[in-house]
């Protein structure tokens, strides 16, 4: 079993995909070597140089195929959050990838690092001993290609997500310099895997350090046959040297301003903060019926809130941040979600374990039954039906305070077998701070319907949550960037609202911790969080009945959630998180789940807005922002209304 955010796993993916790539070349070589061997083929020498280029046309497809993957898991930016770039900016990389190649080729001949280490002169015949169309094809394009896959598309992006930019594009770069495996080459390609992977944050794509490579490239394979450097002894290449690299660092300066300009010149209508079903749901609508330019900022590095999902590294499709289940009785909001994904019919039902007997919650007849021995279930199946009637939905309180000794009974041990634990484990409360008259409002159910949920519309994305939200953002008038704290880029005084330190006349509409965003000023709003141990069981296909099974009188957990029951994928293993409740207190690391709502808490809720009073186009929207709990019908249900009003006012 593998937890899933083991450091081991983490740094596999980070390093395998270049091993894998030299564990290529190295079997194409040995192919190519034997073939030759047996037949003895003519131009030998010539047929070896094309190994490198024969080994990129097998790994091409690999890493395509690889970073497909990784974009499911998360760890590429998705067509949402690509930066804007410019024609000048293109020119800018060709430029640039011309002088790197230039500046650097001759500094490390005329100090003398060509010759440090040794092996660079046979690389270097091994890598031209062909004619220059092969070479133009494999030197220029097709193995730059691959190198950016592997070292920009793949292991920049996979240590970018565990542990930053900076140390993706370093990481990278050393990696890169230590695969050419000698001196002067890795001393080149370390300088210039920096820029490479520079290039690949600021532009946000894959095709520009591609670009930049292919360009690199090909200016050498010209130096090479122009005989450029072999007098590279000269005064004159030092200055075109001082020169190339000088230019260099103003182009890539120019690269950054002019990135930072077309970004900057936008006009937004409305920004959003928060990419949740909030902040998604009103952008699509200003967007699409306003014809408004909005902009939505998420602090996180992924779009989706708290119902992000992603395949998880043995491509189970897993919910983040625990398990989300949509269902609903407005038929707008279904129909509207039903826009922008297909759906999984999936109906919800949970276990409940005690003392390991597994029974349906809410507690119904069913659970009655797998609760008590056959002839008690029977009399009391009974006594509830005559008093209530069949397909009542009756309150635990009520069955607690009737008359009959027998419902009483029952009502007693549905609320300290179903809902009394739990609810210490959620809360982290003690059974005397627990009201019994607020856990026991719960119904017990008299049917044999053992659906969680009874609304009309239930069901799960029939692809999962990320595509749909991906789909939802998907407009020419939306600008989304992840990565972004709303504190950095907002600021109010004085009733004006200025972003990026600009004053911005249009609509903010706010979706985040409220308290967080005033940094405490009146203190922070208590929430409770989760903490969730991630398993994985590779040898069988189902870990328990339910999708969802509740710990409700043992255990430190509150539940384990198995997520092919929730989402019907079917694959060999499965993976299961088991669910702790904690308080929130780690404001980096954790993430607030659960209001504790009280009437000192709504207290400081209300000061946090009357800060907001002087600032008419400023709107609180969402769970966080409100400060109150909201299932994921009930916020796209608020956002709508919001969309409509705002639009109304134009």
């Amino acid at each position: 079993m593998l937890k899933k955010n083991d450091m081991v796993i983490k740094m596999f993916r980070c390093i395998y995909v270049p091993i894998l790539y030299f564990f290529i070349m190295y079997m194409t070589r040995m192919v190519v070597e034997s073939v030759l061997g047996t037949y003895s083929l003519p131009e030998e020498d010539a047929i070896l140089a094309l190994t490198p280029t024969m080994a990129a046309l097998v790994m091409i497809p690999i890493a395509l195929t690889l970073m497909k993957y990784d974009r499911k898991l998360g760890f590429c930016e998705k067509e949402t959050e690509k930066t804007k770039t410019s024609v000048l900016v293109w020119i800018y990389i060709i430029i640039a990838a011309a002088l790197v190649c230039i500046g650097l080729n001759i500094f490390i001949n005329i100090t003398g690092m060509i010759n440090w280490g040794g092996g660079y002169e046979e690389t270097a015949e091994r890598i031209y001993n062909d004619n220059i169309f092969s070479i133009a094809l494999g030197v220029g394009f097709l193995i730059p290609i691959v190198e950016e896959l592997v070292f920009r598309g793949l292991v920049y992006e996979r240590v970018r997500q565990y542990a930053g930019v900076i140390a993706a594009i370093f990481a990278s770069a050393l990696y890169f310099a230590v695969f050419h495996a000698n001196v002067p080459q890795g001393i080149y390609a370390f300088i210039v895997g920096v820029i490479l992977a520079w290039v690949r944050y600021r532009c946000q794509t894959i095709i520009a350090p591609v670009l930049f490579h292919v360009i690199a490239n090909i200016t050498s394979i010209i130096l090479t046959y122009m005989g450029f450097l072999e007098h590279a002894d000269t005064f004159v290449y030092a200055v075109i040297c001082i020169v190339s690299l000088v230019v260099l660092g103003g182009i890539l300066w120019m690269i950054h301003k002019e990135i930072d300009r077309v970004n900057m010149d936008e006009k937004y209508d409305t920004i959003i903060v928060g990419a949740g079903f909030a902040g998604a749901v009103v952008a699509r609508e200003l967007a699409e019926r306003g014809k408004e330019r909005v902009l939505v900022i998420d602090k996180r590095n992924h779009i989706g809130g708290n119902c992000y999902d992603s395949l998880d590294e043995h491509g189970i499709l897993v919910h983040n941040y625990g398990p989300h289940i949509f269902h609903t009785n407005m038929k707008n909001v279904y129909d509207y979600l039903s826009r922008f994904t297909k759906w999984y019919n999936y109906r919800h039902e949970v276990g409940a374990n005690i003392y390991g007997n597994i029974v349906p919650v809410p507690f119904n007849l069913n659970t009655l039954h797998a609760s008590f021995e056959e002839e008690v279930a029977i009399k009391l199946e009974k006594q509830l039906i005559d008093k209530y009637g069949e397909g009542a939905k009756v309150p635990i309180l009520e069955l607690m305070q009737s008359e009959d000794d027998d419902i009483k009974s029952l009502g007693q041990y549905v609320y300290e077998n179903i809902f009394l634990t739990y609810t210490m484990k959620q809360w982290g409360q003690k059974p005397e701070e627990i009201d019994p008259s607020v856990t026991a409002r719960v119904p017990v159910v008299l049917s044999r319907d053992d659906r969680y949920f009874q609304d009309e519309y239930q069901g799960m994305p029939l692809d999962g949550y990320t595509p749909l939200f991906e789909k939802l953002l998907k407009h020419s008038r939306i600008t989304v960037k992840t990565g972004v704290d709303a504190k950095e880029v907002l600021r109010l005084n004085k009733g004006q609202v200025y972003y990026e330190g600009e004053p911005f006349a249009g609509k903010v509409i706010f979706t985040g911790p409220i308290d967080e965003f005033f940094n405490l000023k009146y203190g922070a709003l208590p929430y409770r969080s989760l903490r969730f141990e991630w398993e994985h069981f590779a040898d069988t296909d189902s870990y328990q009945p339910k999708a969802v099974i509740n710990y409700t009188v043992s255990e430190p957990y509150t539940r384990v959630t198995e997520f092919k029951k929730l989402t019907g994928q079917e694959i060999g293993g499965t993976t299961i998180i088991k669910e702790y409740s904690i308080p929130y207190k780690d404001r980096e690391n954790e993430t607030p789940y659960y209001a504790i709502l009280n009437d000192a808490n709504r207290a400081v809720y209300n000061k946090y807005c009357k800060l907001l009073k002087e600032y008419n186009n400023f709107y609180l929207l969402g769970r966080l922002a409100e400060y109150k709990y909201y299932n994921i019908d009930g916020i796209v249900g608020e956002a709508l209304k919001l969309a409509d009003k705002l639009l109304k006012e134009k």
